[in-house]
């Protein structure tokens, strides 16, 4: 063999090397590109869901807000000719007491105790 046919040997595993590198780097970009749009597509539906949660949520919290409120007026209504300034501390207390355990849920929920 001569000096000549080894450099085109030689030139072609190069070029073979270099378009093997390029196809394997267009599968890599196309596979990531795809795994970026499945990350995006999953954050967007995430997204979607936590705001659809929180807004049935806040919803919830209003109706049961409201059913507190008329219950407390019942609890005042029913008890006001005998024992006025009892049903009001009493209704005070209970609503105290809901907001003391929605505070603590709340600081449990945000600071979570490590397992062990």
């Amino acid at each position: 063999m001569d000096m000549a046919s080894e450099q085109t040997g030689f030139r072609g595993l190069l070029a073979q090397l270099r378009q093997a590198t390029a196809q394997l780097a267009d599968a890599a970009v196309d596979t990531l590109q795809q795994r970026i749009e499945l990350l995006v597509r999953a954050y967007r539906a995430e997204l979607q869901r936590a705001i659809t949660l929180s807004t049935l949520a806040q919803g919830v919290m209003l109706f049961v807000w409201t059913a507190a409120v008329f219950a407390a007026a019942a609890v005042l209504m029913a008890f006001w000719d005998r024992h006025r300034v009892a049903a009001a501390w009493w209704t005070a207390g209970g609503f105290l007491a809901t907001a003391a355990l929605g505070a603590t849920l709340l600081l449990r929920l945000r600071n979570p105790s490590p397992r062990r």
